[in-house]
């Protein structure tokens, strides 16, 4: 307990803020990707077609594809109001897919940020970081390939948040571990002596100091 108290691990006190933090700014991301789609798609009643109108326009077999081959029906296709009804809701689905998906990865880094933040002066609970550090880094990389690239703000914070606290979280596991070694060491040192020592018997004290000589009283001539 008194290990507990003095030992204090600043690398992994700040990693779990900042795990904390990096979760928040990843449901904020999630979000103002699906705002982006929804306006550039859903938002307005020509978006999805202008953005179709495009494709077909560059790629004259796309309209073929679909198995439509003038581009006048094509057209009235895409201004259908029950067409557009059908596109919002799949573009909204998406929308909500891709919001879970980032609080299927912000969950589990805000747990292990808040339950890092009492265990960080613990140094008895390395395993609790290197198994976070390892679960979470495994998240990080798969959600790299989804982030639509490191220097975009979502590919950013999935760098940070995925990758870069988690290999702190191992660093700092592998320093709890040898203060946790260092201070089981400097408990056997101690105790060493006991486990020697006879059954039944207690450690002798130290003898005590000699005492000083006490000087005699001057009492002055007795009359």
């Amino acid at each position: 307990r008194k290990m507990e108290m003095t030992y204090k691990n600043t690398l992994l006190k700040v990693t779990a803020i900042l795990m904390i933090v990096f979760a928040v700014l990843g449901l904020v991301s999630a979000g103002m990707i699906s705002m982006d789609v929804q306006k550039e798609l859903g938002g307005s009643s020509g978006g999805f077609t202008s953005m179709i109108m495009e494709i077909a326009m560059e790629d004259p077999s796309f309209a073929a594809q679909a198995g439509i081959d003038d581009p006048a029906e094509f057209y009235e296709l895409m201004q259908d109001e029950e067409f557009q009804a059908v596109m919002g809701g799949v573009f909204a689905v998406i929308s909500v897919v891709m919001i879970l998906f980032a609080a299927v990865a912000a969950i589990p880094r805000a747990i292990a940020g808040i339950l890092g933040l009492s265990r960080s002066s613990r140094p008895e609970k390395s395993g609790f970081f290197m198994a976070w550090g390892i679960v979470l880094l495994i998240l990080g990389v798969i959600g790299m390939l989804f982030s639509g690239g490191v220097f975009s703000f979502n590919g950013l914070v999935s760098l940070v948040g995925g990758v870069v606290l988690p290999i702190l979280y191992l660093v700092g596991s592998s320093q709890q571990k040898k203060a946790y070694l260092a201070s089981l060491s400097a408990a056997q040192a101690v105790n060493i002596n006991y486990a020697a020592m006879p059954a039944g018997s207690s450690p002798k004290a130290p003898p005590a100091a000699p005492e000083a000589p006490r000087q005699p009283e001057n009492k002055g001539p007795e009359f």
